[in-house]
């Protein structure tokens, strides 16, 4: 049977994540630029399949855009923005090839998530958060192989741990195996029929556990464990709270931090989690300094408070340049905050940062509204959450990271108006549900 329009798009982006993680190690060990465009292969493909609607069917989908793109559209150009000013102070990693490419890859990921809502948008059965458990799923079925078949890690890698090949780094995969895991629970919550994908997700759910261990994150596993007992125990509900709450998720972390060595000497946790010591532990292997440096200049209101610096901002103001020499480090500009939100606030300062930080809440909004209805995209839930305490502690979520794309998938659905998506409010029985406006969008888009 042939495969229509729709599901080719929604395979590419599906498809798209194992290319992203592909292109990230051939941009270590080969070129930059290569690497990117092999990223961006499915994505352009979406794209070229829309503008040819467009040219060919005379459909565009502009007018379907809801003011929540506008914001998206503000972040992302900041985010470019930031690219073009660290290339203006002379950063050795950027030249003015691959911060256009850079640049493109950011818009083309943000626009093709869209676009697949838009193709999708009278399926009431769709879920961008299945596309996201499928597409992070085949990402790590890859990383096996690649790994089986010994390559290893070009960007960070340390012996004695594991070191997946298509990944940011070892952490960047701890966490999207954590993201997989917790999409699995909400799976689980809402009832999976077929007795082979429970088996599957089972054993998937376990290796996904081992995994964590071997990659020895301990911040993914300790923001792992509290999102699902935030979950479990329906804390969930209090989604405004642990909105603020996650903006204090260091400085509380960092009064706990005695409790979270207490914690993690206990029996069961000591005897999976690596790299235990006092000094190691209390000083989250060195993030610490870090953080409390980037504290101290937002509550300052330092240089570069509203706009930012560009790209390694605290660079350019000096903020860790004391910190490089006790590291014994050559340059400040080696380091990172180890925290996307203080990396978004010196790069693209608070100006191009409160986009984010409102679409996040907005997500979590609607994912929790979706819990409540019954739409198929209520799997997102825990994901967005653990995205938003993540943000504040990793990298992870930071720029050209695999967990911005993530974010820019699960926001997807608040880019379309309102008026016209699909947006069940009861779900009657599998493959229906009552509208709130059956205005059909769809075949304003394709055909």
């Amino acid at each position: 049977m042939l495969l229509n329009k729709v599901q080719v798009i929604n395979f590419l982006y599906l498809a798209s994540f194992t290319m992203y993680g592909v292109g990230k190690y051939l941009m270590k060990v080969g070129n930059y630029s290569v690497g990117n465009a092999i990223g961006l292969i499915p994505l352009l493909c979406i794209i070229i399949i829309w503008l040819l609607d467009i040219i060919i069917n005379k459909k565009g989908v502009y007018f379907l855009l809801s003011g929540n793109y506008l914001l998206l559209l503000w972040f992302s150009v900041a985010c470019m923005g930031a690219l073009f000013v660290a290339y203006q102070h002379g950063h050795p990693g950027y030249n003015a090839v691959n911060i256009f490419s850079i640049s493109f890859f950011v818009l083309a990921w943000f626009s093709t998530s869209v676009i697949v809502q838009f193709y999708n948008i009278d399926d009431p059965a769709f879920s961008i958060a299945d596309i996201l458990y499928w597409g992070l799923t085949l990402l790590i079925l890859v990383n096996f192989a690649g790994y089986s078949a010994g390559l290893t890690n070009a960007v960070h890698a340390i012996p004695g741990r594991l070191n997946f090949p298509f990944a940011s780094g070892f952490y960047s995969t701890a966490n999207t195996v954590a993201i997989i895991n917790l999409l699995i629970i909400e799976r689980w919550y809402r009832g999976i029929d077929n007795p082979w994908m429970k088996a599957f997700t089972l054993v998937q759910f376990l290796t996904n556990l081992y995994l964590m261990v071997g990659f020895n994150s301990r911040l993914s596993i300790m923001v792992f464990i509290m999102i699902v007992i935030i979950r479990v125990t329906r804390m969930v509900s209090f989604y405004p709270v642990l909105y603020i709450l996650s903006f204090f998720t260091i400085p509380i972390i960092i009064n706990l931090s005695d409790l979270i060595y207490k914690i993690f000497q206990l029996p069961l946790l000591s005897s999976v989690i690596r790299r235990l010591s006092y000094e190691d532990v209390t000083g989250f292997n060195g993030r610490r300094d870090l953080w409390e440096r980037g504290i101290e200049w937002f509550l300052n209101q330092g240089e570069g408070f509203l706009w930012g610096k560009g790209v390694t901002g605290h660079y350019y103001i000096g903020l860790l340049d004391d910190l490089a020499e006790f590291y014994n480090k050559t340059s400040a500009l080696t380091f990172h905050m180890h925290s996307s939100l203080l990396e978004y606030l010196l790069s693209i300062g608070l100006v191009g940062t409160l986009p984010l930080l409102l679409l996040f809440y907005k997500c979590i909004k609607r994912a929790w509204s979706y819990q409540l209805t019954g739409h198929p995209d209520a799997i997102m839930l825990s994901v967005i959450v653990y995205l938003l305490f993540l943000f504040q502690v990793d990298g992870y979520v930071y720029f050209q990271s695999l967990g911005s794309f993530i974010a820019f998938t699960l926001f997807s659905g608040l880019m379309v108006r309102k008026g016209l998506e699909t947006d069940p409010v009861v779900k009657t029985r599998p493959g229906t549900s009552t509208m709130k406006n059956k205005r059909s969008a769809g075949e304003l888009v394709h055909s």
